[in-house]
Parts: C-alpha cells; structure tokens; sequence
C-alpha cells in the first residue's frame, strides 16, 4: 500500500487513521500490515465500497486531504 511521503508521519502518529483509494477492486486485505518504508507499518482495519458523494469534506481533510 503506497503513501506519498507527505502522508507518513501523519499515519505514523495517528493524525489520519482513515484513508480513500479508487479501485475497481481491493489491493489490500482487512487484517495485513503493510509497511510504510522504514517509518513503520499500517493495519487495515476494514474496508468499505462508498461513492464519492457519500464522503464529507471533514473525513476528506481528516484523511489528509484539502478537499473531496
């Protein structure tokens, strides 16, 4: 799972704890870490199929991001 590094730390000290991607299908499985280089790993706790409409400006900047 690929984090621009911009990203890191935030995911590292818990600032963003939740995270969009836009796939057809999941690349990544509920219960596996992945590894976010050498600054520590991420656990995947759930995944869910959402539209873009169902997701708020506030979990958008809480997930790091300006804006939807």
């Amino acid at each position: 799972m690929l984090f621009k590094q911009e990203f890191h730390q935030r995911l590292v000290d818990g600032t963003i704890t939740t995270t969009y991607r836009w796939w057809k299908t999941a690349k990544v499985k509920v219960g596996n870490t992945y590894r976010l280089n050498s600054e520590g790993v991420v656990k995947v706790d759930g995944i869910r199929r959402l539209a873009m409409s169902d997701i708020s400006e506030d979990e958008a900047q809480a997930s790091g991001f300006e804006s939807r």
